[in-house]
């Protein structure tokens, strides 16, 4: 699980749910709450005609998806500074209001402008409210400018209302035509924001714009109605399904789209544009799918369509990196547009609070999440902190934190005191995560937290360096968790906890029961095999990782359970064809333990693996779906010419998943890709390259430089991973290489971390012809705080003293040293005389695996280094070459240097002298 060390202290701090209202339509983002780093809100362009104008926005918190409660916007000038923030808006043909808050410090001159109109100003008594009207036929440019004097323009509250839309008849095949929309007399903000986007889509696919009864011209015709405006007893109906279920319904002369809930209606808007043709695949306007139409087609049928997982969501990476260094928030309201309208309810970006979506969206499921019991420490009370060895430890040798002294009374008061504040001044947030910090972490040794456990205490603890007990731990966390959720339930009786089913505490507890307010949240590791259904018991590790366990955890009163699957964080910029995997587990889970709640680290970057979320998007509310069903759906509408093509893509590469036994390798998980093989990536290949030779626009193209982008990020990773080092295919992964670096540099693709590493310089694994010896596994070791060891050439010193053994089976941080920085190892080894020289071969020293950077040193001399970052090489084998001139039968020094300033560090892999191709 990832290791997101924000607190959730600073999070309460910051976390506010935001009435958008009309700020969030037509024009995006107008109270700048979205955030993309460096002042620059998102949506928003900055453009600088003279001088040097400075851009920024006044944020006093930001909260976990990049907002704030309204920040103000600035422009900062002097005498001969001219530059303004703008955004490019799709509008429909019509009559428009724009209105913002501005206030003018100094000598300054601002101009609004928009639809041909502009105000301009040059001084304000405090903040003035700005409104200027317009008509327009066409899309429009709105111009925040400010220019020098000497002073600050300051901007907020930006809102562009319709006051009345060019309207028509909106002809429908063989039927009638469409000439209204109504919504109920008092109508909530969803409602009206479904309104506004049928009227956008219906207008992108037609060229014509259907009423708003009350607001527009309307027509004799077929009319729609939205959300509570629909006959009382299909409201009734309705209420009777679960949360978010919703009617598409054409009934005489009425098409009836509503939900039970106000996001439900919203569903069920995007439920009829998608029965148009509509779709949205990936967040963007890449992503989104508007057909071309003289009429829209004829909904003739009534369906309730209700979710089978009320909670439907994700953890997103939050940053996109540039290929050419930088980076950037991801622009959260695409992100959010995306999930709404494939009906996900939940979107979290990384840091332990899932995002408020939006008043016009329906908020969203609202809830901490990840590991927590480190926020209720304090630095005033040690004795909360775990005791190791007989000593209060907060924080654990990898930089982690201990697990608290749980059985602590003032310490359980505090947690009570602490979740049931939170929920008070957080009412929308449902659920508190009160899982134990990730692991390796040492846990209390106390005799009080040690009689919680299954043991009652009276066995022998035992823990290994990384810090898991060898006793599991689920006793003491349930015993823990039970107390602090009957106890908030006495303020609280519908608010739920979540625990993670994690690490050491896995499996369920042997004397404790699970309090029916706990939400047991199973963290499903990618081990099980992909072409093997989940509850195959005849599989191994499906009985014992998943049936069993689960069938446990129901046995001691588990009836709330979550699930929290993975990507790909291996590879996310890689595509993901799991997909088949990913339904089946889903409706498992549903179906025999009643999962209904889904928040998973889904890692993977939407733009390479954006099947396998829509996919996945699609199962979470439809346990039951045919994903070939849906991959062919997405391709026709993603792909145009290309779109058999590009299934034949996708059925050929879940081939290899299919078709392989991979998952009995020792070590074995999903995102190791171990079921692709050079030959599999080369026929995906040869498809992409027909698939391109049919695009005949160019978005299609780009969408299809989408695909060979995150192939060749695959075949890089492949061919990386299990090259037999023949030129032909080290040639392949040059091609990939470039060609992916052209792609990034044309389209502008924005990457993972994992993705720019990738592209900075091109990794070829060292290719071996034989070992002539395996090193030893314990070397010599000694850190560096002060890094000196160079200037007292400690490469070059024979004496031993000052140094410790260590293992270079595992890092450093995983061996009890609590240190980050510079850190040498030293071994001595004689080579014997050769007894055969494979051909075009060299001696070489093989690294497994370094995390760090590396600089290796034979008999006091420097030999080679690795110096490519620790994300990109941490888990990756190199080699450097031994002197030609090396003398057999003799004792050598052999000293390496490592540096890394985070997280785990060292040499954790063998280490041997080989013969290496040259």
């Amino acid at each position: 699980m990832k290791k997101y060390w924000l607190l959730l202290y600073v999070i309460q701090l910051v976390f506010v749910y935001l009435a958008l209202g009309e700020t969030g339509y037509p024009l995006k983002n107008g109270d700048f709450s979205t955030y993309q780093g460096f002042g620059k809100p998102a949506g928003w362009g900055v453009n600088i005609k003279h001088g040097k104008p400075l851009f920024n926005l006044e944020i006093s918190t930001i909260d976990i998806s990049f907002k704030n409660p309204g920040a103000i916007a600035t422009i900062d000038v002097n005498e001969g500074d001219d530059g303004c923030y703008f955004q490019d808006i799709s509008l429909m043909p019509g009559e428009y209001c724009l209105n913002l808050d501005l206030q003018i410090v100094g000598n300054v001159e601002v101009a609004i402008a928009v639809g041909g109109r502009n105000e301009i100003l040059k001084s304000t008594s405090g903040w003035k409210r700005v409104a200027i009207e317009f008509a327009t036929e066409s899309d429009q440019r709105v111009h925040l400018f400010a220019r020098g004097g000497c002073g600050k323009a300051r901007f907020r509250n930006v809102e562009l209302s319709i006051k009345k839309l060019r309207t028509s008849l909106v002809p429908i095949d063989t039927d009638i035509a469409i000439g209204d929309i109504r919504l109920p007399e008092v109508s909530s903000e969803e409602e009206r924001f479904a309104v506004y986007e049928l009227q956008y889509y219906i207008w992108r696919m037609t060229g014509k714009v259907p009423g708003l009864k009350g607001r527009d011209e309307t027509f004799d015709g077929a009319a729609i109605i939205i959300g509570k405006a629909v006959d009382p007893n299909v409201l009734c109906k309705l209420a009777r399904y679960p949360q978010d279920s919703y009617i598409v319904s054409r009934q005489r002369e009425f098409i009836l789209l509503s939900g039970n809930t106000p996001t439900g209606t919203l569903y069920s808007v995007y439920d009829f544009l998608k029965f148009q043709g509509c779709a949205w695949i990936i967040p963007g306007q890449l992503g989104e799918v508007i057909p071309l139409r003289k009429c829209l087609l004829n909904y003739s049928d009534t369906k309730i369509e209700s979710p089978d997982y009320d909670v439907r969501g994700g953890i997103f990476n939050h940053i996109s990196f540039f290929n050419n260094g930088g980076w950037i928030y991801k622009n959260a309201d695409e992100y959010f547009d995306w999930a709404v309208r494939n009906r996900l309810n939940c979107v979290t970006f990384e840091y332990g609070v899932s995002a408020d979506l939006g008043v016009h969206r329906g908020h969203g499921h609202i809830q901490t999440l990840n590991h927590s019991w480190h926020i209720f420490l304090r630095e005033d009370k040690p004795e909360w902190d775990a005791l190791v060895n007989g000593k209060r430890m907060r924080l654990h040798p990898t930089g982690r934190y201990n697990m608290p002294c749980v059985s602590n009374r003032e310490f359980r008061q505090y947690v009570v005191d602490y979740i049931i504040r939170y929920f008070t001044e957080n009412p929308q947030v449902s659920i508190f995560a009160l899982s134990p910090d990730d692991e390796p972490a040492f846990w209390c040794e106390c005799n009080n937290c040690r009689k919680l456990d299954s043991d009652l205490g009276k066995g022998t603890w035992k823990k290994s360096v990384d810090g898991y007990p060898e006793i599991g731990t689920a006793d003491r966390v349930f015993n823990f968790a039970n107390e602090i959720i009957s106890r908030v339930n006495k303020v609280f009786p519908n608010k739920n906890i979540e625990v993670y089913c994690y690490g050491s505490y896995r499996n369920p507890p042997l004397r404790e029961k699970v309090d029916s307010n706990i939400l047991v949240k199973y963290t499903f590791w990618p081990k099980t095999p992909l072409n093997k259904l989940l509850l195959d018991e005849n599989v191994s590790v499906n009985k014992k990782e998943v049936i069993d366990l689960l069938d446990g955890w129901r046995k001691v009163g588990a009836c709330h359970f979550g699930l929290y699957d993975y990507g790909n964080w291996v590879c996310p910029d890689a595509p993901v064809f799991w997909w088949n995997a990913c339904t089946d587990a889903i409706k498992s889970f549903h179906t025999r333990w009643n999962f209904r709640h889904s928040i998973g680290e889904v890692d993977s970057e939407i733009q390479s693996a954006f099947m396998w979320y829509d996919v996945r998007a699609e199962a979470l509310w439809n346990v039951n779906i045919d994903c070939n069903t849906v991959i062919r759906n997405i391709c026709n509408k993603f792909y145009g010419n290309a779109s058999t093509i590009m299934y034949d893509y996708y059925q050929k590469m879940e081939d290899a998943l299919s078709q392989s036994n991979s998952f009995q390798q020792v070590g074995y998980e999903w995102v190791n890709l171990s079921e692709f093989d050079v030959q599999r990536v080369l026929l995906g290949q040869q498809i992409i390259e027909r698939a391109l030779g049919t695009a005949t626009d160019e978005v299609t193209l780009k969408r299809l430089r989408l695909a060979q982008y995150s192939h060749d990020i695959l075949t890089m990773f492949i061919i990386q991973k299990m090259s037999n080092g023949s030129s032909e295919e080290e040639a392949v992964a040059k091609v990939a290489f470039e060609r992916a670096n052209n792609i990034v540099r044309d389209d502008n693709i924005l990457l993972s971390k994992n993705g720019v590493d990738m592209l900075q310089s091109l990794y070829l694994p060292p290719i071996v012809s034989s070992t002539i010896m395996e090193l030893p596994e314990v070397w010599d070791f000694r850190v560096d705080p002060n890094d000196i060891g160079m200037i007292e050439q400690w490469f070059a010193s024979s004496k031993k003293m000052d140094w410790e053994s260590i293992s270079t089976k595992s890092d450093w941080t995983a061996q009890g040293y609590r240190y980050h920085g510079t850190a040498w190892y030293r071994i001595s080894f004689s080579l014997s005389e050769d007894k055969g020289v494979p051909p075009k071969a060299k001696r070489a020293i093989l690294f497994e695996a370094i995390d760090g950077t590396a600089q290796v040193f034979l008999d006091g001399k420097l030999i080679g280094q690795q110096m490519e970052p620790a994300g990109k090489m941490w888990n990756k084998a190199f080699a450097i070459q031994l002197p030609e001139n090396i003398t057999c039968n003799a004792i050598h020094d052999l000293v390496v240097r490592v540096t890394k300033t985070h997280a785990a560090a060292g040499i954790w892999k063998p280490v041997a002298i080989v013969w290496k191709k040259d």
